[in-house]
């Protein structure tokens, strides 16, 4: 699969897409195995400035919904996430 594959998921741009293909997930599939807190923690690797709202991001393209349907709860477990992580 080709890079563009993870642009065509709602909630991925290039920017994130650039990210991710960085950090060596590649596919949607690639993605969805390894979740969004992996996803997150690899990117962190290279890019202290990963924020929240990538994460986020990723995890509303994983479950294929709008950002105003992320419930409460994972939204909470993000952030308490990043604050371990320390995330910004």
């Amino acid at each position: 699969m080709t890079m563009e594959v993870l642009t065509r998921m709602q909630n991925i741009y290039k920017e994130v897409e650039m990210k991710l293909v960085q950090s060596g997930i590649l596919t949607y599939a690639e993605l969805m195995k390894g979740g969004s807190k992996n996803a997150i923690i690899r990117i962190r690797e290279y890019d202290v400035g990963a924020y929240l709202s990538i994460h986020s991001g990723m995890e509303r393209a994983i479950r294929e919904i709008c950002w105003h349907d992320l419930s409460i709860n994972v939204k909470s477990d993000l952030r308490e996430f990043s604050k371990l992580k320390k995330i910004r």
